[in-house]
């Protein structure tokens, strides 16, 4: 998002009231319509699913300054998902009407959000890909990467990401044993440290080559 489409976004979301919730929160569950289109002015959203057998697994995640869930409005589909805190969260929420009439003057803020919706789907369908592949490794190696990319932030040591192994378990759909496993072998290699509710890329390149001689 540019610095303008960014400010425009700002502006228009600022008009509309302000909601918090605690880290874990449930925003809405399947067949409950979301409040409004929500933005992000602080913290991480996640939209999942539950399967069968109990696993929570994330399908997608928001941070500032995305906003979501524009499927709702576009599509006036019913709700499927779960929508939650995953951090401290602090939103604003206007009605679907008025963001739609919003995107309808601003075509250059429906081109951004178009940008983002494709680049979103790469993303999920390379994690498809590794998931589809069989190998716990890959998946988790691309999951960090994505995480360190999207949420990261950058020292001299590298970059970190604050995510459990929990979380990591949830947004790959392997177990958390298998993510601990994996985690700590790739902290032998060198390509990943493991801290308290963190893991530091200390190259991110390094990382995403590693990747892709794997998979290729």
């Amino acid at each position: 998002m540019t610095p303008i489409i960014k400010e425009l976004v700002t502006t228009f979301f600022e008009a509309y009231p302000l909601k918090t919730y605690n880290r874990d929160e449930i925003i809405a569950r399947p067949g409950q319509s979301l409040p409004g289109i929500m933005y992000v002015e602080e913290g991480r959203a996640i939209q999942y699913d539950i399967t069968n057998d109990g696993r929570q697994i994330v399908l997608n995640s928001f941070r500032k300054p995305a906003f979501f869930s524009m499927s709702n409005a576009l599509l006036d589909l019913p709700n499927a998902y779960f929508f939650a805190a995953e951090t401290k969260l602090r939103v604003r929420c206007a009605p679907y009407a008025d963001v739609l009439s919003f995107l309808e003057k601003h075509p250059e803020v429906q081109f951004d959000l178009l940008k983002r919706v494709f680049q979103g789907t790469e993303g999920i369908l390379r994690r498809l890909s590794y998931a589809l592949g069989g190998r716990a490794s890959t998946a988790i190696q691309f999951e960090v990467l994505i995480m360190a990319r999207r949420f990261g932030t950058s020292d001299k040591n590298g970059c970190s990401v604050v995510v459990t192994h929990q979380q990591l378990a949830e947004r790959t759909g392997l177990s958390r044993e298998t993510v601990s496993r994996e985690l700590e072998l790739l902290q032998r290699r060198g390509l990943i440290e493991l801290g308290y509710r963190s893991v530091v890329v200390p190259n991110i390149q390094r990382l995403e080559e590693t990747l892709d001689l794997e998979v290729n």
